[in-house]
């Protein structure tokens, strides 16, 4: 796909037709965007930024209003699935932004995600992910409650844990 090192996200903007971001946090995502050596003043007209990173929809949005005058594409692409996903290339990703932007990213994207779901405009794909991680995080708490209830009823956890599976 031409993917290639470069030293500064200023230099990946220049050179790229899409540049995916994945960093910790918001402050991380605007300081690659708009910091010294940011990629803002050197995406090309016509370019994809995909941020990956879950930051909420507010500042995907706030990133693709400001690109949008220079006429970049932002898709916001928060991703599921976990490590063995990642190796495999079976990543989920709730993408946000135009029908056209992701189509024209598809091709990237699916290198290493296998479920794409658009989700609607950019920042869409953030509030799908945070309630994704609701719905997760209360199915993990259902099960320990449930795993709990069980012992404390004297089921043996091992079997607890057989009758939970099933």
């Amino acid at each position: 796909l031409g993917a290639r090192a470069c030293a500064s996200p200023a230099e990946v903007a220049q050179h790229s037709d899409i540049v995916i971001s994945l960093v910790s946090d918001r402050a991380q995502t605007e300081d690659i965007v708009f910091g010294g050596n940011g990629m803002f003043d050197h995406l090309r007209a016509g370019a994809i930024l995909a941020i990956g990173s879950t930051l909420g929809p507010e500042p995907v949005q706030h990133i693709a209003h400001a690109l949008a005058a220079k006429n970049v594409e932002v898709l916001d692409i928060p991703i599921s699935g976990g490590i063995i996903a990642a190796r495999e290339g079976r990543l989920s990703l709730m993408a946000g932004g135009t029908v056209e932007t992701l189509a024209r990213a598809h091709a990237v994207l699916a290198v290493f995600a296998n479920q794409i779901t658009r989700t609607g405009e950019a920042g869409t794909g953030q509030a799908a992910k945070l309630a994704h991680q609701l719905v997760f995080g209360l199915n993990v708490m259902a099960l320990l409650e449930g795993l709990a209830l069980g012992v404390a009823g004297g089921v043996d956890p091992a079997v607890m844990k057989e009758v939970l599976k099933q």
